[in-house]
């Protein structure tokens, strides 16, 4: 029996298919349990006066850097 041409292109993407639904599941599924995690506690109930402090936090943050970089360009361009 003999190989085709079209069916030896298949080859090398039925050999990276295991490993690249492996790499994607491993890479994908903590991503979104830690997107899940912040949003519940353990109890599986609402946490959202936490993420509102986070993202308020992280407001108050992005307007500090955003005030420093002002800065430094001042700086640099004196």
């Amino acid at each position: 029996m003999t190989i085709s041409k079209k069916t030896m292109k298949w080859i090398p993407w039925l050999l990276i298919l295991p490993v690249v639904l492996i790499r994607g599941f491993t890479t994908v599924y903590p991503i979104l349990m830690t997107v899940k995690n912040s949003f519940f506690n353990n109890r599986n109930t609402a946490c959202r006066i936490n993420v509102q402090k986070k993202l308020s936090d992280i407001a108050a943050i992005l307007e500090l850097n955003v005030a420093a970089y002002k800065q430094l360009f001042e700086f640099i361009m004196l």
